[in-house]
């Protein structure tokens, strides 16, 4: 285990030891506990995903499950805690873990947990917590965690200022703006990124641009690019043009 690993761990077991985790189940206690917890790093052991608990009741799984997430979440392993939890079906404990993902900085794991256990509020505020720090490729998890167009066009318009052209392309390409990915392909076509601005074109359908793209390409040299941009225009003269006189040269 890694010294960032064994930290993490630690962090976690004090993050626990602050929180009152039996006010937040809702699940009965297990029957038989004092003799059942004898049992519990066995089952730990064994990994919760390979239990077999089809003999009990749905309550009683959903007890025994839950007892493993805390106690997965005493030991500071917040992955097998999730993993019980969403066995368990305790989105509220899911949240709780996310929680502490997200003070870890592990925020594509707090994502995913908020986003099991539905928790649309802790969502949005790590979007934009991500947005304002940067963290763009977080922010559009999250984001479309929660399908926020409204936050997705707002962290769209952001990576489009600060050149981030790959995210914004992402964004975008989901998103019902012609117009926004068109400002894309200008950009990407500034910066000399062909293949986003040729993606963003062939999303609008804007054959003009796309001839422009197939003819800074040729200039460049670059004849695969030109060839897709002129495909996709329908130039089938300059179509035919690359492929007669650079049949090598092009794939």
């Amino acid at each position: 285990m890694s010294d960032r690993e064994v930290f993490a761990q630690q962090v976690v077991s004090r993050l626990v030891e602050e929180r009152d985790f039996e006010q937040m189940s809702s699940s009965r206690p297990v029957q038989n506990e004092s003799g059942f917890r004898k049992l519990i790093p066995a089952l730990l052991q064994k990994g919760v995903e390979n239990l077999n608990l089809s003999m009990f009741s749905e309550d009683m799984r959903s007890a025994i499950l839950n007892t493993l997430g805390d106690e997965y979440l005493r030991r500071g392993n917040l992955h097998g805690a999730v993993k019980a939890y969403i066995l368990a079906g305790n989105k509220m404990k899911l949240s709780a873990v996310g929680q502490d993902f997200e003070k870890l900085g592990l925020y594509d794991n707090a994502i995913e947990a908020y986003k099991i256990g539905g928790d649309n509020r802790n969502l949005l505020s790590l979007g934009q917590r991500c947005l304002t720090d940067g963290r763009f490729p977080n922010a559009i998890k999250a984001f479309k965690a929660i399908n926020s167009e409204e936050m997705l066009r707002k962290l769209g318009e952001e990576c489009l200022s600060k050149g981030k052209l790959d995210y914004a392309f992402e964004i975008f390409s989901v998103l019902p703006d012609r117009s926004k990915l068109n400002d894309l392909a200008d950009a990407c076509v500034r910066d000399g990124q062909y293949n986003y601005a040729i993606k963003a074109c062939q999303l609008t359908n804007n054959t003009e641009l796309l001839n422009k793209i197939g003819e800074r390409c040729m200039k460049e040299g670059l004849l695969n690019a030109a060839l897709d941009a002129y495909s996709l225009a329908r130039n089938e003269m300059m179509v035919q043009f690359i492929r007669e006189n650079f049949r090598t040269s092009v794939m």
